[in-house]
This record gives C-alpha cells, structure tokens and sequence, in this order.
C-alpha cells in the first residue's frame, strides 16, 4: 500500500483490513494475526514517521526491520544488504 504518509498508509490498512475481518467473519475464517509484520519501506527517514503503527486489535508486533517474503529478505531502506548476508552464511564452506 502507498500513500502520502506512513500515517495515512497505517488508516489505509486499518480500513483494509476492517472490510478482510468482516468478509472472514461471513465465511467462518480466522486470520492469524501473530503472522501479521509491518515495515514502512522509504529510503527517506527523515521525511516519514517511520514508528507510525496500525491499530489492528490482537496485532501486537510492532513495526519490524526486515522481513522475508517469498523468498526474499528485505529492509526498510530497500536494500539487498540483509539478504547477500543470508546468501553468503549459506554459502560459506
């Protein structure tokens, strides 16, 4: 999700998943909010509030760093340094 601020995209996510809970509550589905991670991805710290947080009842996490999805590790600063890090342990002989 994109937005303006990282306030603004956190709202944004709320709604989201307000309108997901709702459809999940019609079809008998739970969603595992301890899987649930937020990163605000921007190379800009300064300019955003990069602690900004969703209030999302049962998600208590926080904001984390770096994250694997499918496959890949990534960083808020979208860099690849974490995962070359994680290549280069697996490959070390």
């Amino acid at each position: 999700m994109y937005s303006k601020t990282t306030e603004e995209n956190c709202r944004a996510l709320e709604k989201a998943h307000k309108i997901c809970t709702e459809w999940a509550r019609r079809h008998r589905v739970v969603f595992a909010l301890k899987k649930y991670h937020l990163i605000h991805f921007t190379r800009s710290h300064k300019k955003f509030n990069i602690k900004a947080t969703v209030n999302i009842r049962g998600f208590t996490e926080g904001l984390v760093s770096n994250l694997h999805v499918l496959g890949v590790q990534v960083d808020l600063k979208l860099k690849w340094g974490p995962h070359i890090n994680i290549i280069k342990a697996k490959t070390v002989i």
